[in-house]
């Protein structure tokens, strides 16, 4: 998914208790975007790990708001 903002609204359909604003994905959306499509784009290592970090920081909350029955 590549809209952020589609992500959020289906998630706050199952629960209102994330809250998007503190997971900060701005810069996720712009890093996940850039690096598919910028070829020149290469982004320093601790810029891209604070970023894979965040990333899997969203993951973690959605996967704890589905039933178990769902998570992977």
């Amino acid at each position: 998914m590549k809209d952020k903002n589609e992500l959020a609204k289906l998630c706050s359909l199952l629960d209102e208790t994330l809250k998007w604003e503190e997971l900060n994905l701005e810069e996720v959306t712009d890093y996940a975007v850039a690096v598919r499509y910028d070829l020149e784009f290469w982004p320093e290592r601790d810029v891209a790990q604070e970023t894979l970090k965040r990333a899997e920081k969203v993951k973690e909350e959605i996967l704890l708001r589905l039933p178990p029955e769902a998570r992977p």
